[in-house]
């Protein structure tokens, strides 16, 4: 019995041994490669990138955290969103990255700061913001705490906000028909009586200065962009053709779109001009 256990403690000593001989000779951080997922707007050094990174050359993979690396890269090169770091064995790193997209524009007395998707600030810059079609989404009325610098999320209060993008997207809008639709966006909070609870809300402002007020943009946030988009080309007929509207009325007109309170996947749209309700609908 004594010798059989002998014979055993033996034998994992050895597998430990062999273990800890492939962590520390096989296994190791030898070759570390760049691969970027998205085409580039900003010229970037590769070697750059890994020396900032600051890799642990020779270390075992085996037992590597990686959150360090991604953090020092996305500080250094605010534009660059690593997607992850993989491990190709037996002695390799492939850091994944992709380039942020600028789409947000915030304005602070004589600084603007741009943003992506994220609320990641891509750059600061000193002047005063003008938004077009080809750039970023001018917002107003953002909250949060702390300075503005470079590679700093921002911590905001309108979580909401954080699906803007994706509920785009979702609605098959890409990001040039995005900046080229959204000329302002406006967020506020305001308290609602009837859920006793404050609210998010967002005012677009379109290229073509109609006004689309969307309540409570934490929920279902995606269904109300697709109302919002499915609406507007058949406002002309609605107003003019089976209507008693002008064109000219037509293209004053603002929308309203929100949530149900006694059931919220039912939405209601109020068609507004010069501030009277002149059409509505639940859906």
């Amino acid at each position: 019995m004594k010798k059989k256990l002998i014979i055993s403690i033996s034998a994992l000593l050895g597998v430990i041994t062999v273990v800890l001989t492939l962590c520390f000779t096989v296994f190791t951080v030898k070759e570390v490669e760049i691969d970027f997922r998205t085409s580039l707007e900003q010229p970037y050094n590769e070697e750059e990138i890994i020396k900032e990174a600051n890799i642990d050359f020779g270390k075992c993979l085996l037992f590597m955290s990686k959150t360090g690396y991604i953090k020092r890269i996305e500080e250094k090169f605010p534009y660059l969103e690593v997607i992850n770091i993989e491990t190709v064995f037996p002695s390799k790193l492939v850091i994944h990255c992709a380039e942020r997209q600028e789409l947000f524009a915030f304005q602070k007395d004589d600084q603007m700061a741009l943003l992506d998707k994220d609320f990641k600030v891509l750059s600061v810059e000193q002047g005063n913001f003008e938004s077009d079609k080809e750039n970023p989404i001018l917002i107003k009325g953002l909250t949060f705490e702390g300075e503005i610098y470079e590679g700093k999320f921002l911590d905001i209060t309108e979580n909401g906000l954080k699906r803007f993008y994706s509920s785009m997207l979702e609605n098959n809008k890409t990001l040039p028909q995005v900046l080229g639709f959204c000329k302002e966006l406006f967020v506020y909070s305001e308290y609602n009586p009837l859920t006793n609870s404050n609210e998010t809300n967002i005012v677009i402002t379109t290229f073509k200065n109609r006004e689309i007020k969307i309540l409570n943009i934490d929920v279902n946030l995606s269904r109300k962009m697709q109302r919002m988009f499915q609406v507007l080309p058949m406002l002309y007929d609605l107003l003019v053709i089976n209507g008693d509207y002008t064109s000219e009325e037509v293209d004053r007109c603002a929308i309203v779109i929100g949530n149900q309170i006694t059931n919220q996947d039912e939405l209601y749209l109020h068609v507004y001009l010069d501030g009277n309700v002149i059409t509505s609908e639940n859906k």
